[in-house]
């Protein structure tokens, strides 16, 4: 198999590299975490909020800010004490799906240390060209899998609250990246695949792998001996054997067969409609809060939100000359939207627990997606979500959480769905040095798996600083580099009393 122009296979990966790291200027909303103290806790709010963030986590926090009881003993973490509050905060993460990140980078190996130039050059001539040709045929190919993108996001603004009302004005944005097709035509191949694994039979006597299938399925080898490259039932044999040695899985086997299925001669690069499709979604909100105290135990909550909204929509032929020029232009492709959303929450309190419950969303806010280069692109919902949370607090120094998604949300990324189970603590040192710790997981996918969280806030007086972070402790690669497959940080400065 010869690839003829590795300037465009630089351009492809370069570009998903530079995807995975990064894509700031599209956007997005799914479920949030809002602020240091949320995230330093693992996400964990909806019950234990203490601060204008109660606009996002759960308005029927307001109810109780500010209240005269200051002997109930339901007040078990000193609502009553908050009567004005201003804050800024800004958070931002990202996260790679399903190998997308390694994928990539091993894409970008193979150009860098010569092997895309070697093939280019001589094809399939030996068994190590071969085993090089089909990683790079299965990195193709599961690029192309369900789920399989980067995602970037974040979050900020300034929020006021007065008593038992709150207002605000922030920003949500979410911006996902995926490889939406590969052209298998017109990749200026000199050799086809069948006619590599040849060379390598003959080269073994005649002998076509060790006999055995063991990395296909029958209807992955139906596939390989049907599909336009039509393989024989020995080379067949030999891609099963050179595959298994190339270290594909059985996970990631259907994927190299969608490539090598398919792959055909002539074409040239120069009409190469491989693509990626750059797709988000940005909000600019203006929130205002109420809450009203029912009893000493239950308040209830609603926010409206005024959103003007953009969905954005591109689609970047990677192996052309002008891929870099037009992943720069990509944030130039919108729709603007206006609309608004209701959120209302509830919660009840007694001596050492609270608990809260927040649905978002519930008048499906939705946003119109843009026509670009003659591509429609879908119309962005604000689906309903719902949250719910218990907390427990025997001090008002001392909060423990948990809170779980009851909605799978959706992401600007198809087929990849959101749904946490998040948890942690804070420990209020003398009122002066606020810990917190926790963590969270997708219950809605696998790929990420547990991410850690740690914060911490300073009170000087009147004002608060706080700082959050949070890392997943599976790795992915980029740049040669092992990263962490999801990454936040957030801080926030506050006026609070």
């Amino acid at each position: 198999m010869t690839i003829r122009a590795p300037s465009a296979t630089r351009t492809l990966s370069l570009g998903l590299s530079a995807l995975a790291l990064g894509m700031g200027s599209v956007q997005a909303e799914e479920s949030f975490i809002e602020g240091p103290r949320a995230l330093g806790m693992g996400g964990a709010q909806v019950a234990s909020v203490t601060d204008e963030q109660a606009q996002f986590y759960n308005p029927a926090a307001f109810g109780f800010f500010g209240n005269a009881d200051a002997g109930s003993p339901s007040d078990n973490n000193d609502l009553w004490k908050q009567h004005f509050g201003l804050g800024v905060d800004a958070t931002a993460g990202g996260r790679t799906n399903n190998n997308f990140a390694t994928y990539a980078d091993q894409i970008k190996t193979l150009y860098n240390n010569g092997t895309i130039s070697n093939l280019t050059t001589n094809g399939i001539q030996n068994q190590s060209d071969a085993i090089s040709a089909i990683q790079l045929a299965s990195d193709l190919g599961n690029l192309t899998g369900k789920g399989v993108g980067a995602s970037v996001d974040a979050n900020g603004g300034v929020g006021m609250r007065i008593g038992h009302f709150g207002i605000g004005a922030r920003i949500y944005a979410q911006a996902s990246a995926w490889v939406s097709n590969v052209d298998t035509t017109n990749l200026g191949l000199g050799q086809s695949l069948g006619q590599g694994l040849n060379n390598v039979i003959a080269q073994n006597g005649g002998t076509a792998g060790d006999g055995t299938i063991g990395l296909f399925t029958p209807t992955q080898v139906t596939l390989l001996k049907t599909g336009p490259s039509a393989l024989t039932q020995n080379q067949v044999l030999e891609l099963d054997y050179l595959g298994r040695q190339a270290g594909i899985s059985s996970s990631q086997a259907q994927g190299l067969v969608n490539i090598a299925s398919q792959i055909t001669t002539g074409g040239t690069l120069q009409n190469n409609t491989t693509a990626v499709t750059l797709y988000g979604f940005g909000a600019a909100e203006i929130p205002v809060s109420y809450g009203l105290a029912i009893t000493d135990s239950l308040s209830l909550g609603v926010t409206g939100r005024l959103i003007i909204g953009r969905v954005y929509g591109s689609s970047v032929l990677v192996l052309q000359n002008n891929a870099e020029d037009a992943l720069r232009n990509a944030d130039k492709s919108y729709q603007q939207t206006t609309n608004f959303g209701i959120d209302v929450g509830a919660m009840y309190r007694m001596p050492d627990f609270n608990f809260g419950i927040i649905a978002r969303n519930l008048n499906d806010p939705s946003f119109k997606g843009p026509t670009v280069d003659g591509i429609t692109y879908p119309t962005y919902t604000l689906q309903p979500q719902v949250a719910a949370g218990a907390a427990f607090i025997p001090f008002p120094t001392l909060t423990l959480e948990v809170d779980i998604d009851a909605t799978r949300n959706k992401t600007t990324l198809p087929g990849y769905d959101t749904q946490n189970l998040s948890g942690g603590i804070e420990w209020n040192i003398l009122h002066f040095l606020a810990l917190r710790a926790g963590g969270y997981r997708n219950l809605a996918e696998h790929d990420i798996g547990d991410i850690i969280t740690a914060g911490l806030g300073i009170n000087l007086w009147l004002m608060r600083i706080d700082a959050a972070g949070a890392i997943a402790l599976k790795k992915t690669t980029v740049d040669g580099k092992s990263v962490p497959r999801e990454a936040q940080a957030s801080l926030q400065v506050l006026l609070d009393f």
